[in-house]
């Protein structure tokens, strides 16, 4: 884990994972959805942002 979090600094990393510690390490999350059959949707969530829009006001 803290390997790529020293290489993030120069290095861009695309995952494809269900992992629930990967996905905490991210800055963005982004995932396809398909609430109806044969309608895809694609979701983008930056984490720095969804938690500032958690924090109480």
């Amino acid at each position: 884990c803290n390997l790529v979090k020293e290489m993030s600094a120069q290095t861009q990393f695309l995952y494809i994972s269900h992992n629930r510690l990967t996905m905490e390490m991210a800055e963005q999350l982004v995932g396809v959805t398909m609430q109806e059959k044969g309608v895809s949707r694609v979701v983008a969530v930056d984490i720095k942002q969804a938690l500032e829009m958690a924090e109480p006001a």
